[in-house]
C-alpha cells in the first residue's frame, strides 16, 4: 500500500531499509547500472530459482520479460563480463552467455561466481 505520508511503523522503515540495501549492491558494482538491467538480472534469478536449474536460454528470459530482442540482448550482454559495445565499458560479470551445444542458434544464460555472490547477498537481505 502506497501511503501520501511518511513511513510510520516499524515494518514500512524495515521495508525500506531492506531495499536501500538490495540498491547498494546493484551500486557497488556500477553507480549508474539501469533499472531495466537489474530488472534482467533479478528476473533470470528468478527463473533460475523457480525452475531448480543452473542454466536459462536467454531467449526465454527476453521473451518472458516481453522485451525487444535488441533491449534483451543489450542487457543481458552488460550483465556478462563483455559489457557495452558502445561504450566499451566493462560489464558486471555476473552471468555467463554461451552457445547450446545441442542448437547452436541457442544461448544459455549461467550464474557466474559473482552473481551467485551478488543472489546470496539479495537473498540474506530480502
Amino acid at each position: 500500500m502506497i501511503r501520501n505520508s511518511a513511513p510510520s511503523d516499524l515494518s514500512d522503515i524495515l521495508t525500506y531499509k531492506k531495499l536501500m540495501a538490495a540498491i547498494n549492491i546493484f551500486s557497488e558494482t556500477d553507480a549508474v547500472l539501469e533499472l531495466q538491467t537489474i530488472r534482467v538480472f533479478i528476473r533470470i534469478l528468478q527463473m533460475l530459482a523457480e525452475r531448480g536449474e543452473e542454466k536459462l536460454l536467454m531467449s526465454e528470459v527476453i521473451q518472458d520479460l516481453d522485451l525487444p530482442q535488441s533491449t534483451g540482448s543489450r542487457n543481458i550482454r552488460y550483465l556478462t563480463l563483455s559489457g557495452s559495445k558502445r561504450t566499451e565499458k566493462a560489464g558486471a560479470n555476473w552471468i555467463l552467455v554461451s552457445e547450446d551445444p545441442d542448437h547452436m542458434s541457442r544461448k544459455i544464460i549461467t550464474l557466474t561466481g559473482k552473481g551467485k555472490k551478488v543472489a546470496e547477498q539479495l537473498c540474506l537481505i530480502i
